[in-house]
């Protein structure tokens, strides 16, 4: 959850610790410190806001998974105690330095939650805070089903930020009048902002050798305040987050890579679990990501000037027009020419791809060269087996847009 404000302002974050047991990319040049917080190892994470963790030896777990554009580190750690429950959570992004090139990478996430079986926008008092993510939220009418045994539809998802926040990424606060996702600033009282960092994977000089390699990283809080209800009567709770990394600066800016997906939840019989590191997509973030982003986009951000609310715009966040293939058996070649062209891959029903070049560029093109198959449309796979792949597929293939048609076909499933 986005920067949850830790109680006293004077405690500045503990030392960082070097995460010796993750593996390094080959070949890459991984500048030292900050590289991975241990939240055993932190006394900051372990007070939590207003001192709810007690239990020093609460459940802990690491986890590594690996993507396409690189690998995602997850340290997370069991936070019960009192109204408290949740998780304290420590996510990096380390990019491949063969397939990223970005000179600033940062976090974007979303969240959505369930408290006691009810859809809730945060767990706060607030209510015009609450008001302001639900208007950032995916309606109940427009939400798709998942296969997710946590959550059954993405109704409530939302961009994780506050009310009068207009930047979308983890660590930065936007203000009014800002239109770029770099005009953001930090806010150091904040615990979530403090110890959150950009990554970065590119060459500072031409000449260099090796790529300056450092982890994105997002530290968190999230969890719900159950005020005078018993632990064993908790129920029916959950908090799913959806994290992705997006290239701010540098010569992919614009790209997502990939998204990961943790929490925690509570069962009908008050069975608590944290939620273990998963995989959502290999590139482009979920069809819930985007859809979140898209009412994000079209939204507001408010604040107070005195006793006045003040509406303005946010920050767009990068969407991506995802479609995907409505048939099997579809051949991704690797140019256009009737003989002599390779086949990259035989794509399944449900890859998820983004078109690069319509049919009509190369009719234009090539319409009198007989040894050109101009009914082709030059595509990039953005998820699944055969991400970063890039090729040609007939224009006559079946596919939906996967924010309007392939939307509406999830919610009659």
């Amino acid at each position: 959850m986005k920067k949850q404000i830790y109680p006293n302002k004077n405690i500045k974050p503990a030392g960082i610790t070097q995460n010796k047991s993750s593996k390094t990319p080959q070949g890459a040049s991984l500048k030292p410190p900050p590289y991975g917080i241990y939240v055993a190892d932190n006394p900051i994470l372990l007070k939590r806001r207003d001192d709810v963790v007690s239990n020093k030896t609460s459940t802990n777990r690491d986890d590594l998974v690996e993507t396409y554009w690189g690998t995602w580190r997850f340290q997370v750690q069991e936070a019960q105690s009192g109204s408290q429950t949740g998780i304290n959570v420590v996510l990096e992004f380390v990019p491949n330095p063969d397939k990223v090139d970005a000179s600033l990478i940062e976090m974007v996430q979303t969240i959505r939650m369930k408290e006691m079986g009810k859809i809730n926008y945060l767990i706060d008092t607030d209510l015009e805070h609450q008001s302001y993510r639900k208007k950032h939220s995916i309606a109940p009418e427009d939400a798709i089903k998942l296969n997710n045994q946590i959550a059954q539809t993405d109704a409530g998802t939302h961009i994780d930020a506050w009310n009068y926040d207009s930047n979308p990424l983890y660590r930065l606060e936007g203000q009014k009048g800002e239109t770029k996702l770099t005009q953001g600033r930090k806010v150091d009282t904040e615990l979530s902002s403090y110890l959150s960092a950009p990554g970065r994977c590119y060459k500072k000089n031409p000449q260099d050798k090796q790529k300056r390699i450092e982890p994105a990283r997002v530290v968190d809080i999230p969890g719900s305040t159950f005020s005078g209800i018993p632990v064993n009567k908790r129920v029916n709770s959950y908090q799913v987050l959806e994290t992705t990394a997006l290239a701010v600066a540098g010569k992919q800016k614009g790209r997502y890579y990939g998204a990961v997906q943790w929490g925690w939840s509570i069962d009908s019989n008050g069975k608590y679990k944290m939620l273990p590191l998963k995989v959502i997509s290999q590139g482009a973030p979920s069809s819930s990501f985007f859809k979140a982003s898209e009412i994000w986009n079209k939204s507001k951000a408010m604040d107070l000037e005195g006793d006045k609310e003040i509406e303005y715009n946010t920050i767009n966040l990068p969407i991506m027009d995802v479609k995907v293939l409505n048939q099997n058996n579809v051949r991704l070649m690797s140019n256009l020419k009737k003989r002599g062209a390779s086949l990259l891959a035989t794509l399944d029903k449900g890859t998820r791809f983004r078109i690069l070049n319509h049919s009509n560029f190369f009719k234009r093109k090539y319409s009198r060269n007989p040894n050109v198959n101009s009914n082709q449309m030059r595509v990039e796979i953005v998820d699944g087996e055969h991400t970063g792949k890039s090729g040609f597929i007939n224009a006559t293939t079946l596919l939906l847009d996967e924010s309007t048609t392939w939307r509406n076909q999830q919610k009659k499933k």
